[in-house]
């Protein structure tokens, strides 16, 4: 391999089919990236002058002087003038104002609010420019950073330069500056090439040349951090990968495994050829019947790892439950070739997969019965009736349980975390209590019983967690997340909702395992939904978001409804926006107080 010759030959720009590709993928995050403005500013204008009056001559009294807008579409270049906005409440934002003719189309010229014909267009609302027809959304001027404002996305695309397969990393960008102009391009970012010997070498463009990048850390262009001012701290990571693969036949990622990745929806093209360097079995694996699921787990695995701050991904090593020393798929996964045609449908995510695994080598269940018990209790339920298996005495079995639950018409998610939650109290030591007549009854007394005898001995530990994670309350105006500040908060919670959130006082207290209550804001006294936090781990994770009866109603809680999706995307902005940049934190803290020590 002459790297000099190869380098020469890799393609400095995308190709107009790449950009087809990624617009089939996600066009939204093109159409954002390169949608066009209508860019003001407050300038004096002639404010008896429009469209009209210039088409029928309706004004013979003379120029009137007063504030409007001056305005600049980056789709035609052209400039107009249009009414001008000022918001009268810092609430509110500010924006341009136009006349809309009969015919719908809206036209330049100064527009008084008070006009009949007027339509007011905000900060980033869309219209149809009146020079061009093109859709621009408003921007004003004056709100660009003086630094200007760089956006941007990253893509990855599989090419062939002779016989080396290579994957290109590209930032499409676009600059927005204060004067109102803009730049767009697309640039390399690094090549990473698969040699004769089946290496990976992985180059990056400095100062318009390829340099060779040795750090294998540095490997994938989708989990560097990178500038986009839409993005949180004005930085982003990720990117979008091409579906296409060229034919690899006769090139050096022919055997790798990698155009099976790709049509599998996998989408960390250069992890994935790290990973087959370290397990070059797993190309087996991803040609097989499992080979969809698995390229979910990937994805999942690296996807966590940056959402966690654990990047860069070298090479994927969390694939417990593989055997790398095997060849064939269903030896390597340790089940039957029938159990592998089964898991070709199910597409298991990582951790219904591991779950599932644990299930299958300790209690022989079988796909079909695992995703049977899913639909019935759940992925969280399944894995405490494991975790309460492998703790508690032989009476209490995987047959038994199941045979239980059916008997109690408690088949479902909310019978399971109940039959869980009533063991946690009761313990081990009488056998005789296991399976109680009615289990819900039964729960209630042990609930009431545990209460008067361990909750009071809670409150300081509530106290305290309540201390350490304060700074994690948060609203935004509608709803609220917020913090117990007593056991008996949590017992009530779990009373009114039909959620067994009471055997988690011990947990809570103790601060690794945090329950946060979803609330509306002009009612925070009112259960709503119940949050919990894991802490224990490298970083905090979700355990699981539940409403009224675990998401379950009717008479013996038969029927599921799903959680609001205002409720989801507000629990997802507060981890995003509220609970990681607080994780952050708190670690950099911890180091310094390490060094300081």
């Amino acid at each position: 391999m002459s790297v000099e010759n190869i380098l020469s030959k890799l393609p400095l720009a995308p190709g107009k089919e790449h950009l087809n590709h990624l617009m089939e993928v996600d066009d939204e995050a093109f159409d954002e990236l390169y949608k066009d403005y209508c860019f003001y500013k407050r300038e004096e204008v002639i404010t008896n002058e429009n469209a009209f009056t210039d088409a029928f001559g309706f004004v013979d009294e003379p120029p009137k002087i007063g504030y409007g807008a001056r305005c600049r579409c980056s789709a035609c270049e052209q400039e107009f003038v249009t009414g001008l906005n000022n918001p009268k409440r810092e609430t509110e934002s500010g924006g341009i104002i136009l006349i809309q003719g009969e015919d719908g189309a809206v036209y330049d010229g100064y527009a008084d609010a008070d006009d009949e014909n007027a339509v007011l267009y905000r900060e980033d609302d869309f219209f149809e420019c009146p020079l061009c027809g093109e859709i621009v959304h408003v921007k004003r001027i004056s709100e660009i950073a003086d630094e200007g404002e760089l956006y941007a996305i990253r893509s990855q695309e599989i090419v062939n330069v002779e016989q080396y397969t290579v994957v290109m990393t590209w930032e499409w960008r676009r600059w927005l500056a204060p004067e109102g102009c803009f730049e767009n391009e697309t640039v390399p970012i690094c090549a990473v090439i698969i040699d004769d010997g089946g290496n990976i070498r992985c180059f990056y463009w400095y100062g318009n040349k390829w340099c060779e990048e040795i750090e294998t850390e540095f490997f994938d262009g989708h989990q560097q951090l990178y500038d986009d001012f839409a993005s949180i701290n004005e930085l982003k990571i990720g990117g979008i990968c091409d579906p296409f693969v060229p034919d690899l036949a006769g090139k050096t990622g022919e055997k790798t495994g990698l155009e099976d990745f790709i049509r599998n929806e996998g989408n960390n093209p250069i992890v994935w050829l790290l990973s087959w360097r370290t397990h070059p079995n797993i190309e087996a694996l991803i040609k097989s019947p499992y080979g969809r699921s698995f390229a979910d787990q990937f994805n999942d695995i690296v996807n966590q790892n940056i959402e966690y701050d654990c990047f860069p991904t070298g090479a994927i090593s969390d694939f417990d439950w593989i055997d790398f020393a095997e060849r064939k798929p269903h030896k390597m996964l340790g089940v039957s070739k029938e159990a592998l045609m089964e898991l070709e449908s199910f597409r298991w995510g990582v951790n219904e997969y591991k779950i599932f695994d644990r299930y299958f080598k300790e209690y022989g269940v079988l796909p079909n019965q695992f995703r049977q018990m899913m639909n019935n209790y759940g992925l969280t339920a399944c894995n405490k009736i494991a975790d309460l298996i492998s703790e508690a005495p032989k009476e209490i079995n995987l047959d038994r349980i199941m045979f239980y639950l059916k008997k109690q018409n408690c088949n479902n998610h909310r019978g399971a975390e109940l039959f869980i939650d009533y063991i946690n109290m009761v313990g081990f030591e009488e056998k005789e209590l296991f399976y109680p007549k009615n289990l819900e009854e039964a729960h209630d007394r042990a609930a009431d019983m545990f209460k008067s005898n361990k909750y009071n001995s809670k409150t300081k530990g509530f106290k305290e967690v309540y201390q350490r994670y304060s700074e994690l309350e948060y609203s935004d105006g509608e709803l609220s997340i917020i913090l117990p500040r007593t056991p008996n908060e949590l017992i009530q919670e779990g009373k009114v909702l039909r959620l067994c959130v009471g055997s988690y006082v011990d947990r809570h207290a103790e601060g690794n395992s945090v329950i946060f209550f979803v609330r509306h804001s002009r009612r925070p006294e009112r259960s709503y939904y119940t949050l919990n936090i894991e802490f224990s781990a490298v970083a905090p994770r979700e355990v699981q978001l539940h409403g009224y009866g675990n998401e379950r109603h009717g008479p013996n809680k038969q029927y599921e409804h799903k959680i609001p999706k205002k409720v989801r995307n507000f629990v997802n902005k507060w981890e995003k926006e509220v609970l990681m940049p607080w994780h952050k934190v708190q670690i950099r803290n911890k180091l310094k107080n390490q060094k300081s020590a």
